[in-house]
């Protein structure tokens, strides 16, 4: 189990290494930066002020001597400052990323809720109209993007009643319903799309499990159909549900980015949007870098939750 964990994490540095070195390159590639987009069109022709604001930036320095600072700063635990506040990356990050948590792990519950059950009714009543029913849904789900819900949602509020959702953030120690007014409509729009995958990955599982000899046994035992559903197909069904799960979370964690912004939501996608916008490289970076290291967290997590649902299965490496 440890050295499965150690090669885990160890590849998980791996691949942030070279995700930071991908957005390295991606923000240089962007037309424009940082001292344009503040002196200005006529500002940047000013050669000596421009040169002043490379050098406050350090863009007057070779590129790889850029990346490898920046690296080493991270490694330290230093993410840098903001060029537009000034302040450390990690403090931009850490104020707004108890939102983004919770808009994430609202819609996971959300997907849950709706995914597990309608799989699972579907997987049990083969071929019905429920089973059509759930399959068209979880196909509608899975096709609209986020973003369009998300336009569609506050196109019809605004039009037909006048509801605008509230764009601040308050948190749910502080004022719980007024936390609940702001989160609630992006957990909805979220959590209804991951739980198009869900549902599809639950009645193909549950499909599988109720054909097998041990469910037969069962039934032909009289015992009641809701536990050989819950006791006998889900919990077998239970390892490709956590898998879909666990990329789900990583899948929530970015489509932030896009409900956030459209929303007018003061969390850690909005916080990359204005940052790209506004050139701000080192919150782009910091952020994409600790959103990716959620991600890679919540796969290992996923992965020892393996051996509890099923004592059965041995990660690689045990002995």
């Amino acid at each position: 189990m440890t050295r499965y964990i150690v090669r885990r994490v160890l590849g998980g540095v791996a691949t942030l290494t070279a995700l930071s070195v991908l957005v390295f390159v991606a923000l240089i590639a962007i037309p424009g930066t940082i001292v344009g987009s503040t002196l200005g069109a006529e500002g940047a022709s000013d050669s000596e002020i421009a040169k002043q604001l490379e050098a406050t930036y350090g863009l007057d320095r070779n590129v790889f001597v850029q990346y490898f600072d920046w690296l080493w700063g991270v490694i330290r635990g230093d993410l840098g400052e903001s060029w537009r506040s000034g302040r450390p990356v990690s403090d931009v990050i850490l104020e707004r990323l108890p939102l983004t948590i919770e808009i994430t792990i609202g819609a996971i519950f959300v997907a849950i809720i709706i995914g597990v059950p309608l799989g699972a009714i579907a997987a049990k009543r083969q071929h019905t109209f429920v089973d059509h029913g759930a399959r068209i849904a979880a196909l509608l789900g899975a096709a609209i993007p986020v973003y369009l819900t998300a336009t569609l949602v506050l196109l019809v509020g605004s039009e037909n009643w006048g509801w605008v959702p509230p764009t601040g953030y308050v948190a749910i120690w502080s004022d719980p319903i007024e936390n609940l007014a702001t989160v609630i409509t992006p957990i909805l729009i979220l959590g209804f799309s991951s739980a198009a995958s869900i549902l599809r990955m639950t009645r193909g599982a549950m499909t599988d499990v109720l054909s097998q000899d041990f469910v037969r046994t069962a039934e032909a035992k009289g015992l009641r159909p809701m536990r050989i559903t819950i006791r006998h197909g889900l919990h077998n069904a239970s390892i490709p549900v956590l898998t879909v799960l666990g990329v789900e979370a990583g899948v929530l964690l970015g489509g932030t980015v896009l409900t956030e912004s459209v929303l007018s939501l003061p969390g850690v996608g909005r916080l990359v949007v204005d940052a790209i916008t506004q050139r701000d490289y080192p919150v782009v970076q910091g952020t994409v870098l600790m959103i990716a290291g959620m991600f890679i967290a919540i796969n290992i997590l996923t992965d020892l939750l393996y051996g509890l649902l099923d004592p059965r299965i041995r990660l690689e490496g045990d002995n």
